[in-house]
């Protein structure tokens, strides 16, 4: 689907069809620190213009080029990934990056909860930081707090910066090589030590980190509170996915 279509339906929503969506974020917020009122609706408008196109194409959600869009419209889609990925039936990847949808999607069916998509980062003592713009608020059966937060690399727009579950297990995994293969790591997150990148941050302890990185499929990691290896293992080989891990 050509952007220029997202433009175009994005063009004809108006703000009061977003204020739903605008209100919704700004209730439980517990502070705004870059954005204005302007750039809050204005993602929201956003926000509900992919929610239609996903409709409209009857899709199971959308892996969208948003740096593209960020330049072209002035505002960002990190809401409207964040909103389709707490969804029920949806699911949002960001950079146009079709194997973080795919994988996803395979863990929202296997799971039914959301997964956060997100850069990786090494730090000493097998700590892996994941870091992102566009992460849900609902993480681990429950809501999460969160500010919302100007877009980190252009310091334009809107993201939340969601305070996620620390202590608990999650799995990482990532289908990749033209989807003949899929790594899964599973690690335990531990306290959060804020620094300046992408909004939402969360550190996680790996029992390995030389097994991830020999690993790796690719840059952006899916992230799924919870112990799901023995599921996600099950599911790769019905699909005939080498397992990484």
């Amino acid at each position: 689907i050509e952007l220029q279509e997202l433009y175009k339906m994005y063009e004809s929503v108006s703000n009061e069809e977003a204020q739903p969506v605008y209100e919704k974020w700004l209730k439980d917020c517990q502070e705004i620190v870059e954005p204005d009122s302007d750039d809050v609706i204005a993602a929201s408008r956003l926000a509900v213009a992919i929610q239609e196109l996903v409709q409209r194409y009857n899709a199971d959600g959308i892996a969208i080029a948003c740096f593209t869009l960020l330049k072209e419209l002035g505002t960002t889609s990190c809401l409207a990934l964040s909103m389709l990925n707490d969804s029920e039936n949806y699911i949002g990847a960001c950079e146009g990056d079709l194997d973080s949808a795919v994988t996803l999607l395979m863990m929202k069916a296997l799971t039914n909860t959301p997964s956060w998509m997100a850069n990786p980062m090494i730090e000493k003592g097998n700590v892996l930081k994941l870091s992102h713009c566009s992460a849900p608020l609902i993480m681990a059966g429950k809501s999460c707090s969160y500010k919302l937060r100007s877009h980190h690399e252009s310091g334009i727009g809107v993201s939340p910066q969601v305070s996620l579950p620390e202590r608990m297990p999650v799995t990482i995994t990532r289908i990749g090589n033209d989807v003949s293969s899929i790594s899964i790591n599973i690690g335990v997150t531990t306290d959060t030590i804020y620094t300046p990148t992408c909004r939402t941050q969360l550190r996680i302890k790996l029992d390995s980190m030389t097994d991830f990185i020999e690993n790796l499929l690719g840059c952006h990691q899916i992230v799924t509170y919870g112990n799901h290896l023995k599921q996600v293992s099950h599911v790769a080989k019905l699909l005939g996915l080498k397992i990484l891990n």
